[in-house]
């Protein structure tokens, strides 16, 4: 976006932000504003194992709603960073301030806890990275280790579905977008008797993809289907049981590892076990271009993952007005991906490679994960207000991938059990200033068992009519470990309130990750030598201030944060061992901090406008990173890749750039910030308005490789999304573009399995293209 309208947006939010002050301020004098009052609703989270007014906690909470996710077509969680400044990345990739674990590992949770309806998941798992069903979602920035546990010393979402009611309620809501995304959701909750009531949510998403396949002219498509079933049973006055049921399945074609080519240099040829041929013959049909989205295949990768389980949840009276709650949950996950290598339109009869080859890589999993939560609450009523309980977990994961190129096949299980017990409280010591802690002691043991079998050696005639050796990869091993340790996680804080609207709070938290094996690394399982990392620790400081004027009709709150770590994990190329070259590796590189302001602000002008401000200045930097690799193609024997130990042998020298200290972390800009509109005119006196609802998301520039490829740098970059409708009571439909000036953060990779020849793939990202599209929803 050109720099002329990136500064007429600017001016537009500094328009609007003097223009709302100036609505205040008449409505403090002015009567006849004063009739309206218009006010923000409460807002309501249960993030910290209770119900909490937003406004009461001393943390920084963000909230989206439902009807926020849907407007901004919001499925996967990583969606959540176009109202969240704070969160970057996508899955197992997610980042809160800046810090995650970057890793697709099996054994490794991310550094961002995900809770779905109390219950927290392996963040492994495909079924918290869907929202379709989602009610509201909360984020809570920082280490959560006391009440979250062991995955959680980033931040944590929580997020909570829709559920019974005591009276009928429900919508159907359709959408489809010009590129191509079709989408069906229906919800319906109410009463079957006096003593129960249900809930069913049916939900369908399908996406036509952002990547074709010439050869076989089909695009990279996807869809996910699934249901969630609630049954509450009020057994008396004093006894709610609440059943849940749910299943989900995704299935993804076109499924590949090498992304499209964005450059090619001349003279690119493929390696000489796919028989030497050029670009052109591998690729026919695509041209590589920084907007390509083409690649081609005689091979049709595909993903497929199905998810169901079951969660009971028991809820007493108890004695003094306590509450008692008992959850245990249930949950299986079925993954198969059969994905293509990305060598292009080569019959596998041409290539030197193991006749069970079929240009596919297998991968599997079962996960098999269990847990219990214990816990009682105090009453609302009294200085002292706390939470304790027990908790219990056990997940079982089998894992098995097959490569005959390259040849590894690996089948292996990891397995992680965690016996918990935790206590929150805080006391009123008057009607102003309050104290808050919490404890967390935890037991986590993981274990892994592998089995790899042998390759015999054997024979491949290939096109060409040449019968060629194929020599066997490695004896039948059996490999297994187990290691376990204890966690002790705790915060405090202090909270002072100015006046009944404007809150000062102060909090310290410690928190550690746990024990994990490194599932990535093969070579410590094939050496039977596989041993967990060194646990990673957290202390983290948050001042704030959450405030409300104006008879609650502006929201204010802000906070400033440092978040120090030891023993930072992140998924990278590292040096395991001065005589080996790096490896990339699941591995505690050193030091990183993050620091800065998160501002979020919201104003009800009038009763029918509203706007939002968040934004987040984050410096997320790295301050301990020795011996860093090279990143991939950079050029050898300069400044920015030498040898680190000249004087070892040559075939044990290896290079590097040497210690990344002062360096950002990747997918963290400096500033990220999200203004939204909400404006509505009435059009007929029975309730039918129009709306419009803009959306500004603007960031800094970063990078997206932690060890600062020069393809990697992504300038700032400015999103502009529209919505425009009309609603009533009970039917919404509205119009909306996405990127509406089509803003591009290209993104390019370099082309690592065939990396000596310079190419770069092209990294493609829907945020980058404009599409428009219409949505349909009717209430009842």
């Amino acid at each position: 976006m050109n720099s002329l309208l990136k500064k007429a947006l600017l001016a537009s939010a500094s328009f609007g932000t003097l223009a709302s002050a100036a609505a205040f301020a008449q409505s403090a004098t002015d009567p006849a504003a004063s009739a309206a009052k218009p006010i923000l609703e409460e807002v309501v989270v249960t993030a910290n194992k209770r119900r909490e007014n937003v406004q009461e906690i001393p943390k920084s909470v963000q909230v989206v709603g439902g009807a926020d996710l849907q407007r901004q077509n919001i499925v996967a969680i990583g969606d959540l960073q176009k109202l969240v400044p704070t969160i970057a990345g996508q899955g197992q990739t997610l980042a809160i301030r800046g810090v995650g674990t970057g890793a697709s590992n099996v054994n490794a949770p991310n550094k961002v806890g995900i809770v779905l309806d109390d219950i927290p998941l392996p963040s492994s798992t495909t079924l918290s990275d869907f929202l379709l069903d989602v009610e509201r979602i909360e984020v809570l920035p920082g280490p959560q280790g006391t009440l979250a546990g062991r995955n959680a010393t980033g931040g944590l979402v929580n997020m909570v579905t829709r559920g019974p009611t005591a009276e009928w309620t429900g919508f159907a809501n359709l959408l489809y977008t010009s590129d191509h995304q079709g989408q069906g959701a229906f919800f319906a909750s109410g009463p079957i008797s006096d003593d129960l009531q249900f809930s069913s949510s049916v939900y369908y998403d399908g996406f036509r993809g952002l990547t074709k396949n010439v050869y076989l002219d089909r695009w990279s498509d996807s869809y996910t289907v699934g249901t969630r079933d609630k049954l509450r049973i009020l057994a008396g006055d004093s006894v709610t049981i609440d059943l849940t049921g749910f299943y989900q399945y995704s299935r993804q074609t076109g499924d590949r590892l090498i992304a499209p080519f964005g450059f090619v240099p001349a003279g690119f040829v493929f390696p000489a076990d796919i028989l030497r041929r050029p670009f052109s013959q591998a690729q026919p049909g695509v041209t590589a271009t920084m907007d390509n989205e083409n690649f081609a295949s005689i091979y049709d990768g595909v993903f497929t993952t199905t998810d169901y389980g079951a969660i009971a949840r028991f809820g007493f009276d108890g004695p003094g007005d306590t509450t008692l709650t008992w959850i245990n949950s249930y949950m299986n996950e079925r993954a198969k991906r059969d994905q293509d290598f990305g060598l292009g339109v080569i019959p596998t009869a041409d290539l030197i490679a193991r006749p069970e080859y079929d240009g596919l890589v297998h991968a599997g999993a079962k996960i098999d994960y269990y847990t219990s939560e214990f816990r009682i609450n105090s009453a609302d009523t009294g200085p002292l207000h706390y939470v304790a309980g027990l908790f219990y977990a056990n997940e079982s994961s089998d894992r098995y991938f097959i490569r005959y190129l390259f040849p590894a096949v690996i089948f292996n299980t990891f397995d992680t059990k965690t016996v918990a017990a935790f206590g929150h409280g805080d006391y009123d010591l008057s009607d102003r200033w309050k104290v808050q802690g919490g404890i967390r002691l935890e037991r986590s043991t993981v274990g892994y068992t592998a089995n790899l079998p042998a390759l015999l050696a054997t024979t491949k005639v290939t096109s060409d009519g040449v019968t060629r050796a194929i020599a066997g990869s490695q004896a039948a091993r059996f490999s297994s470990n187990s290691d376990s340790d204890q966690l002790f996680n705790f915060d405090v804080g202090t909270q002072f309130r100015v006046t009944p609207d404007v809150m000062l709070y102060a909090t310290f938290a410690k928190a550690k990750q746990g024990p994990i094996f490194d599932s990535s690394d093969t070579a410590g399982i094939l050496a039977g030598q596989l041993q967990t990392l060194p646990q990673e620790s957290v202390d983290a400081y948050e001042v704030g201030i959450k405030s409300q004027f104006f008879d609650r009709a502006l929201t204010l709150n802000a906070s400033l944060f440092n978040s120090n770590y030891d023993n930072y994990q992140v998924q990278t190329s590292i040096v395991i061992d001065s005589s080996q070259p790096p490896q990339r590796k699941l591995a505690s590189v050193g030091k990183v901090r993050t620091r800065g302001l998160e501002l979020t602000a919201s104003a009800r002008v009038t009763p029918n406008f509203r706007t939002d401000l968040a934004l987040a200045y984050v410096e997320a930097k790295i301050l301990d990173f020795p011996n860093a690799a090279c990143y991939i193609n950079a050029v050898r024997n300069t400044p920015a890749c030498f040898i680190a130990n000249p004087t070892a042998p040559p075939a044990a020298q290896f290079f590097t750039q040497g210690n990344l200290a002062g360096s950002l972390l990747n997918r963290s800009p400096k500033l990220r910030a999200t203004l939204t509109l909400d404006y509505s005119f009435p059009l007929t006196d029975n309730g039918l308005e129009l709306f419009v609802t803009p959306l500004v998301k603007y960031a800094t520039a970063q990078r997206t490789d932690l060890l600062r490829g020069p393809t990697s740098y992504l300038p700032a970059t400015t999103y502009v999304d529209l919505n425009l409708g009309v609603r009533s009571s009970h039917v919404t439909a509205e119009m909306f573009v996405r990127n509406a000036f089509h803003e591009n953060e290209q993104t390019t990779i370099p082309q690592q399995s065939f990396s000596p020849n310079g190419a770069l793939q092209r990294v493609i990202d829907r945020i980058n293209d404009r599409y428009y599209g219409a949505r349909v929803r009717y209430a009842f």
